[in-house]
């Protein structure tokens, strides 16, 4: 095919050297022979990404290029044009100011479907390029949400009377179509936590991303009923009980797979408000050399897991990632001539080989009831999800003390405190130090999106301030903010870790019954990595900032003042 039946914003993509000429040619005939667009054929041959498609159009046509993403967009605007218009045309009214719209769109060279807008309504038409896919999701998530709230507005007291009288009929397909888009949109943007939250006249949904609540939509008030009682009938909950909290859990299907979804709601001054945890089913444990522990805290704890018996624990708050390195350390103890039961509440990953329990208070099975029925299993490991109390923590420590090998976590918020909390549940200070073989600390700090990541200048007091000045060739990185980070600068989280190894001096400390701050202080001298010097290393990586690191561990003052994003 000539150079002139090949559209100018495909040659500009060649003239700024981000494609092959040749290559666009071949494309041209592969779009040709199987009657694909040219730029769904460059995007499926991976030749170019989305965004340099559309800010080439941009550049041909002289318009914008806009990433919904990056705003606040007003979804009551689909409101400007019907559903099928604007799914079949990959259009969407992004902003409107006065009489003015700013329109979203695939293709702005249709000036066609631009005049066809302006007459619709009676408007100015400003055309922007977007990347299609962002606009599919949202037209899909706009009209979506338009149709809860005309079901909502339209049979809303219908819903009032299905809670008041108990009555499980199926809610609407709009609002199942809504409970499912939340979640799906939740797990995309790799939320941990999704909140449904009322206030006095609206219902705001958050999630929480690598640990930080981001707000994701707001909704009208009367959408909140029906929404929690769909969240209800799923859970098996009771849909008429609105004045207790009550817990419950299903699961649900979504592009990554299926997702078990844990809920729990509680009354408010203005209604229900709802949080669902979110666990995605089928997830693979990483290997334990991945989850970015230090190299010597890495070796000690190999060898840890080499021993045939002993206890080791991993401690730290809730979302530290106590689980995630628990199930590394069973990866790799995770072979055929071992037998490893675990109790878990809940089991967050089904492994085979592994013989796992779930916690069920209510059928009698707590975490020590299981762990004695888990003894009469000829286990060689015994993975404990949490040690909560005195029975629990007393049958951990005999099991570890004859002969088998017993990993599990504990709420403390420093390595050294798992010491003095198990004293504190009343173990015997002998037992303590016999059974204990390894304590790990971590927590887990924002990892800078690789998406927006550049190199950022450091004062050199607070390099020197650091301890990094010694390091050659050193960059400090920080993201400066984008759509796939929700302008956090942060993708993803990195763990910091730092390990206890029972000292001589140590065990000495403990069996002396010395007080907390005597143990904590020998304990120190026993770390063989701690917190802050891991947290200094991965910032020395450009993994994470100064600023991250001291929000989660702490630095000194100084230090606190830089990389903060």
């Amino acid at each position: 095919m000539s150079d002139w039946a090949i559209p100018r914003w495909a040659t500009r993509l060649v003239d700024d050297d981000l494609l092959d000429k040749q290559k666009l040619h071949d494309a041209v005939e592969t779009a040709n022979t199987e009657g694909n667009t040219l730029d769904q054929t460059l995007l499926e041959l991976k030749l170019v990404d989305e965004e340099a498609i559309c800010l080439s159009r941009a550049l041909e046509f002289a318009v914008p290029f806009v990433d919904p993403r990056d705003y606040a967009i007003e979804l009551s605007n689909c409101a400007l044009l019907p559903e099928d218009l604007a799914r079949a045309n990959r259009m969407f009214p992004l902003f409107a100011i006065d009489d003015v719209i700013t329109l979203g769109m695939e293709d702005p060279g249709n000036l066609a479907l631009v005049d066809q807008v302006r007459l619709r309504t009676a408007l100015q038409v400003e055309p922007c390029v977007c990347p299609p896919s962002v606009l599919d999701a949202l037209v899909d998530r706009a009209y979506s949400l338009a149709s809860a709230s005309e079901s909502v507005n339209e049979s809303g007291q219908a819903w009032r009377d299905m809670v008041e009288t108990e009555l499980k009929a199926k809610p609407t397909g709009t609002i199942v179509k809504l409970v499912k888009t939340i979640v799906e949109e939740a797990v995309r943007d790799g939320a941990s936590d999704i909140h449904i939250e009322p206030e006095r006249d609206k219902l705001r949904v958050r999630l929480r991303v690598d640990g930080i609540m981001h707000e994701r939509s707001v909704l009208a008030l009367e959408q909140h009923a029906p929404i929690v009682s769909r969240i209800k009938i799923e859970s098996k909950l009771d849909i008429a009980e609105t004045r207790k909290p009550q817990d419950g859990h299903f699961s649900s299907i979504v592009p990554q797979g299926e997702v078990d979804v844990r809920v729990s709601t509680i009354p408010t001054v203005h209604g229900e408000n709802v949080v669902m945890r979110l666990l995605l089913s089928g997830g693979k444990a990483v290997e334990l050399d991945e989850v970015g522990m230090p190299p010597p805290a890495l070796s000690w704890i190999s060898d840890c897991l080499d021993h045939p018996h002993g206890m080791i624990l991993v401690t730290g708050p809730t979302g530290s990632g106590k689980t995630t390195t628990l199930y590394s350390a069973m990866k790799r103890l995770n072979t055929v001539d071992r037998n490893i039961v675990t109790i878990e509440d809940p089991v967050e990953k089904r492994v085979p080989l592994l013989r796992q329990t779930q916690v069920n208070p209510r059928a009698g099975v707590t975490f020590a009831a299981g762990l004695r029925s888990i003894l009469r299993q000829d286990p060689d490991v015994i993975m404990i999800g949490e040690i909560r109390d005195q029975e629990t923590a007393n049958i951990a420590v005999q099991a570890a003390l004859t002969g088998h090998l017993v990993l599990s976590t504990l709420h403390t918020n420093t390595a050294a405190g798992a010491l003095v909390r198990l004293s504190e549940m009343g173990i015997a200070p002998f037992m303590i130090t016999s059974s204990l073989r390894a304590v790990i600390g971590q927590r887990l700090v924002r990892r800078i999106c690789d998406a927006c990541k550049q190199p950022v200048e450091l004062d050199p007091e607070l390099v020197t301030g650091l301890g990094l000045d010694d390091l050659e060739d050193f960059v400090y990185m920080e993201g400066a903010g984008c759509a796939r980070c929700l302008h956090s600068g942060f993708k993803g989280r990195v763990g910091l870790f730092e390990l206890l190894h029972i000292t001589s001096a140590l065990s000495r400390a403990v069996l002396q019954d010395r007080s907390r701050d005597a143990i904590e202080e020998e304990a120190e001298a026993a770390l063989i990595c701690s917190l802050v010097e891991d947290g200094r290393s991965k910032v020395a990586q450009g993994l994470t900032t100064v600023g991250e690191v001291a929000r989660i561990v702490g630095l000194s003052t100084d230090s606190r003042q830089a990389g903060s994003s």
